[in-house]
């Protein structure tokens, strides 16, 4: 329920109020369970990453470049973007989101985030094996390619619906 209002509406104009409605619960109900916004953000994420890690790790067990790589993992998003659009509809938006609301940046950076490890590691391996050549920083590539391939898929789904 939250990570639809979250991927539809962004975090700002998502409400506990919203939430609480769609759950069949009040939004004081909400707060018995999370503190604030940003930890229902938070356990939203943690939520929708452990549909993937099992996967990811997978992926980097059985996969030796990061094209292989590649291709394991927007297949691993297509198939979860096919059974709920709302998991790549919140993870693309998650890169811009962290940007924002930077108490959203400050609960990530606190948490042990597997997921983002996996990515780190893969990027950090091809970087090493002379796959891709860049300066830029881990961070930043794992960014870019949550927001550019789950927002393609996400997008690329759209596009098809229209025509």
């Amino acid at each position: 329920m939250a990570r639809r209002h979250f991927a539809e509406k962004g975090f700002a104009q998502t409400t506990f109020i919203g939430i609480g409605h769609d759950a069949g619960m009040t939004h004081t109900a909400l707060y018995s369970y999370f503190d604030s916004k940003a930890d229902l953000y938070l356990a939203t994420l943690i939520d929708t990453q452990a549909q993937f890690l099992p996967d990811f790790l997978r992926t980097m067990e059985e996969c030796n470049t990061l094209r292989e790589r590649f291709k394991r993992i927007v297949m691993t998003t297509t198939t979860a973007h096919a059974r709920d659009s709302s998991i790549t509809g919140f993870l693309s938006a998650l890169p811009i989101e962290i940007r924002r609301h930077p108490e959203l940046n400050t609960a990530l950076l606190q948490q042990n985030n597997a997921v983002y490890q996996v990515m780190a590691t893969m990027f950090d391996d091809a970087k090493r094996n002379g796959e891709i050549a860049t300066n830029a920083g881990t961070i930043n590539l794992v960014s870019a390619f949550f927001g550019g391939t789950v927002a393609w898929r996400s997008s690329s789904t759209a596009c098809s619906r229209r025509r």
